[in-house]
């Protein structure tokens, strides 16, 4: 059988609109068909919280119902909304978290819908002595994608993951700091996303994850504080992690938790650094005086038998 023209070009755009369809399809399905774009990333549990980011699809309200794995009693983080403002993100805590203990977790949306059961364990009790694991990790980056080290990580089984800086590499595979001022904010965020693929997705849904920053993560190559795009930065590493409750919300990312009797601070070795051209003497710094006097103060009053310091150098 011969087709015309006619017949033939209805065939094509037929078959283009169905591919059309499955490549929508597709997003869709890329996307989550429950209301996130990414998996939430579990944070660290102080004083009976936990926080959890959360990343959505759409703007709303949203918030997490938990329990205990051994018990069937809900609870429910307040209502959170998610908004354009910080990229559809949303940092919600969940009260009254026991330690040692195993949850599930689920997303919960304003429209009834919800995300599938997420779980996580619990640390050790604060102040007491306890067995814990962690693993730590740098400098992954998104020409390396898939990022399948996650999936061997989690078969550990860590009590928490510690990332210490370059979880993006922001100055190189499309700098950000050669895009025009008003594409640096999407630009920041495209690195995260891309970068944290499903690996790191399915790895951080249930191990909490600890975070802070290095040179290119926060910016470029050896960038300090004459760095310009720090405030972007900042914003995008809160809307990537958990809240941490950082020392000085108005500054740089430094902080501190107790997991069992170990005390343990983060620091934050770029926000406060002076530019690697100053001239050596003691006004040259790395953390910042307020960051190393807070650091070396809590160290004298620390009774923790052991004491751990996080940090992207030495």
């Amino acid at each position: 059988m011969r087709l015309n023209n006619i017949t033939k070009n209805i065939i094509y755009l037929s078959t283009a609109f169905f591919l059309f369809l499955l490549f929508c399809q597709s997003i869709i399905f890329a996307l989550g068909n429950d209301g996130l774009s990414r998996s939430p990333i579990v944070g660290i549990i102080q004083d009976n919280q936990v926080s959890i980011k959360i990343k959505g699809t759409a703007p709303g309200n949203v918030r997490i119902e938990y329990h205990a794995v051994n018990s069937s009693i809900s609870k429910f983080s307040k209502w959170g909304s998610l908004s354009y403002e910080d990229d559809l993100t949303k940092n919600l805590i969940l009260d009254e978290i026991n330690y040692n203990t195993e949850y599930k977790y689920r997303i919960m949306f304003a429209d009834g819908s919800s995300s599938e059961w997420f779980t996580f364990s619990t640390f050790p009790q604060q102040s007491q002595p306890g067995e814990f694991s962690f693993v730590f990790s740098a400098d992954f980056r998104v020409k390396y994608v898939p990022h399948n080290i996650f999936d061997f990580i989690s078969t550990l089984s860590p009590t928490f993951v510690a990332l210490l800086g370059d979880d993006i590499i922001a100055d190189y595979g499309g700098d950000v700091n050669a895009s025009p001022p008003n594409s640096v904010l999407p630009a920041f965020r495209s690195k995260y996303m891309r970068n944290f693929d499903e690996h790191f997705q399915a790895m951080s849904s249930h191990i909490p994850i600890v975070a802070t920053w290095d040179d290119h993560d926060y910016g470029q190559n050896n960038s300090d504080s004459t760095y310009r795009y720090k405030e972007i930065s900042k914003k995008v590493f809160k809307e990537t992690f958990p809240d941490y409750t950082f020392e000085d919300e108005n500054g740089g990312i430094y902080y501190k938790f107790k997991i069992a009797d170990v005390d343990v601070w983060v620091l934050d070795d770029r926000w406060y650094r002076s530019p690697m051209q100053t001239a050596d003497g003691e006004n040259k710094t790395m953390l910042g005086k307020e960051q190393l006097q807070w650091l070396l103060t809590e160290l004298k009053q620390s009774t923790a038998p052991f004491k751990f310091i996080f940090s992207g150098v030495s």
